[in-house]
């Protein structure tokens, strides 16, 4: 994925992949920036969800100065 932006996965009880978004206000600061992350995430997912397994994806963005925590499931390196 990019620089400042995670994805947090792990598989899901349910039969569909579900996708999830926390696009903090404290790492983009403008309202139509996090809208259009939003609508690039969930269009992204809306095309190849029946392609993916039954996992629940959590898009995340983080600060420049943190690196990601190693609490997640897993975090996944290719674009959704």
């Amino acid at each position: 994925v990019g620089k400042y932006v995670v994805l947090a996965v792990r598989r899901s009880p349910q039969r569909l992949a579900r996708l999830g978004l926390a696009i903090a206000k404290k790492h983009a600061k403008l309202a139509g920036d996090r809208n259009q992350i939003k609508r690039i995430a969930r269009e992204s997912f809306r095309v190849r969800r029946l392609d993916l397994p039954s996992v629940e994806i959590v898009v995340l963005t983080r600060s420049r100065e943190k690196k990601s925590s190693g609490s997640r499931s897993k975090i996944a390196s290719h674009g959704v």
